[in-house]
């Protein structure tokens, strides 16, 4: 990412326990996250990791079902 802004937002699908929003964080600390995976277990790690994110239990083929836009969409399986 060349540059970012405070409102810009990153949508980490199958996000696991946000290890890459870690990685991408580190660099841009300003950017609002939001991740989503179909472990709650998992899903909890994150929110712990980063309470100031936004993580939902969701598949990733029902992306859509997340009414909002995002800036940058990421995936690391």
């Amino acid at each position: 990412m060349e540059s970012c802004s405070t409102e810009s937002k990153v949508l980490d699908i199958a996000c696991g326990p946000a290890n890459l929003l870690e990685l991408i964080l580190r660099n841009f600390p300003e950017l609002a996250v939001t991740g989503i995976d179909l472990s709650p277990a998992i899903l909890e790690i994150a929110r712990e990791r980063f309470p100031n994110g936004h993580f939902y239990e969701l598949d990733m083929r029902a992306v859509d079902e997340i009414n909002d836009q995002f800036d940058r969409i990421c995936c690391s399986l």
